[in-house]
């Protein structure tokens, strides 16, 4: 279900984009002659445009989401108990995603690993952090990835 959302969203502002509304202005002013009709768009069309531009160009982001903070990620498991010296920071070396990461925020990026425990199994938490604080693509895997 969650997935299919971004999808619908998504495929909305398509429909919207390529079917405009269509507002009709009549000039029934009682001074003019001829009774003329003008046809426009809304102003909103051409926002969704640009929102589907952007979607598009900025892939990464629509893949993908971004959290101003780990907390606020909805894949962050709820009563996740970090363990000491669990948590490890490495420079990202896939230089495509990297640059990709930079498209969304300029400066330093980390792959950052968070060991610890969910309802007592040992789980570790995976996601990119950037160096305000910025977190993206966060995934859960069983077991501890820092030895």
């Amino acid at each position: 279900m969650k997935r299919r959302i971004p999808f619908l969203i998504i495929f909305t502002l398509i429909v919207s984009l390529f079917s405009p509304s269509i507002t009709f202005n009549i000039n029934r002013e009682a001074s003019s002659r001829d009774k003329s009709v003008q046809i426009g768009y809304k102003e909103a069309d051409a926002v969704w445009g640009l929102v589907i531009r952007t979607i598009f160009v900025n892939g990464v982001k629509a893949s993908k989401h971004l959290y101003k903070s780990i907390k606020y990620a909805p894949k962050y498991p709820a009563g996740f108990k970090a363990v000491q010296n669990g948590t490890k920071k490495v420079t990202v070396n896939n230089k495509k995603l990297l640059s990709e990461l930079k498209q969304i925020e300029g400066g330093t990026w980390k792959k950052v690993y968070k060991d610890g425990y969910k309802d007592g199994k040992k789980v570790s938490v995976h996601y990119f952090q950037s160096k305000s604080g910025l977190v993206y693509d966060v995934k859960v895997k069983k077991g501890w990835s820092v030895k």
